[in-house]
């Protein structure tokens, strides 16, 4: 997809994220919204028979260039294609804004019950590697070690707060 066959086909508003027809298509009418949300939450584009996620278009749309590689929603939210909310990330950083894991014993990123010792033990994974931040008397303790070492590790990309999210 080049930048200037997607600006033939779609509308891109960069406030609310959203797509719209430019040109009627099949059942769409020129105006409507472009796009449906997939089974996992992201919002899927059909054009020219390849399907496109939305994100990504909003990039190429914004850039005039497909992004080289991931591109992370801010706010964790998979339908949200404000282009304020995206940006480019690798593998490593763009799981560092995951929500909690739904298999997560303690409540908090980054931390287990070590339960030889029944202390709270604190890590932070990067780039393939886990990396310690001690062990803890409470989780909580814990928790903030773990955030302290992966905001060392990740910067902006660090997630504490969101709970799981239902895909």
């Amino acid at each position: 997809m080049t930048p200037d066959r997607l600006k033939e086909l779609l509308h891109y508003d960069p406030e609310t994220g959203l797509f719209t027809h430019i040109i009627a298509r099949g059942p769409c009418p020129a105006g409507s919204i472009a796009g449906c949300i997939n089974a996992i939450g992201y919002v899927r584009i059909c054009l020219d028979y390849i399907d496109y996620t939305a994100h990504r278009l909003a990039w190429l749309y914004v850039h005039g260039v497909m992004p080289p590689e991931q591109i992370d929603h801010r706010n964790g939210r998979r339908d949200d294609n404000r282009i304020c909310n995206l940006r480019l990330a690798d593998n490593s950083q763009n799981n560092q804004n995951r929500p909690l894991q739904g298999n997560n014993t303690s409540g908090y990123k980054g931390v287990s019950l070590h339960k030889k010792s029944g202390l709270w033990f604190a890590y932070a994974q990067a780039k393939g590697s886990r990396y310690s931040a001690g062990y803890h008397k409470t989780p909580e303790a814990a928790s903030a070690a773990s955030t302290a070492l992966r905001l060392k590790l990740h910067g902006e990309f660090v997630n504490n707060d969101r709970k799981q999210v239902a895909l």
